[in-house]
């Protein structure tokens, strides 16, 4: 089993050489602006879309000008999705390798995409096996793990969007249990969201 401190986390001498000749922080700037126009279906840039015949640039609303934004923005969609794809192959390979969640956990704001191992409460107080809470009806139970495939052991999940984040039923609830956080059920904190540092 590795640990996360047998890890080397520092960057190759090569990498520190590169830094002080390349201004990253712009560059970043520069392929989120490109990346956003593309997602907005505008032009990249005034100069990139030439008019074959004239020479001169094409105006945004012409024809032309339309299709290559919409070209543009399926390759930028293909790019996000090939993306999310590697991110969630890292993310389940750190966990492979650790044995838990290591660095960004999820993409989605709402928490519907972790698929992590934690399965203690912000508390620290142990959750529930979902089975366990369908099972014996505990008050507000909704979601059967028949239904929500993801619903594995007691780990946190947030099925069907139906919180604000992640989170679990408290393994101490009862069917007498308030349905309300803290008495039946809490948050959990699952880590930070991944997001492409473009």
């Amino acid at each position: 089993r590795v640990e996360l401190s047998d890890l080397d986390t520092s960057y190759p001498t090569a990498l520190d050489d590169l830094f002080s000749h390349v201004d990253v922080s712009a560059k970043k700037a520069w392929m989120r602006k490109v990346y956003d126009n593309a997602q907005g279906t505008k032009l990249l840039h005034p100069l990139a879309d030439i008019d074959p015949f004239s020479n001169q640039p094409l105006d945004g609303s012409s024809h032309e000008a339309v299709l290559r934004a919409h070209a543009t923005k399926g390759v930028s969609d293909t790019w996000d999705a090939a993306a999310a794809s590697e991110m969630d192959t890292a993310q389940q390979t750190a966990r492979d390798a650790t044995g838990a969640d290591a660095g960004c956990t999820h993409r989605e704001l709402d928490q519907t995409d972790y698929a992590g191992t934690q399965a203690a409460a912000v508390t620290g107080e142990a959750c529930m096996a979902w089975s366990a809470a369908y099972a014996g009806q505990v008050q507000g139970t909704l979601y059967d793990p028949v239904v929500y495939s993801s619903l594995t052991g007691s780990d946190c999940r947030n099925p069907g969007g139906a919180r604000l984040g992640a989170w679990c039923y408290l393994a101490g609830a009862t069917n007498r249990s308030a349905d309300v956080e803290g008495a039946l059920w809490e948050y959990c904190d699952i880590g930070t969201r991944c997001e492409v540092d473009m």
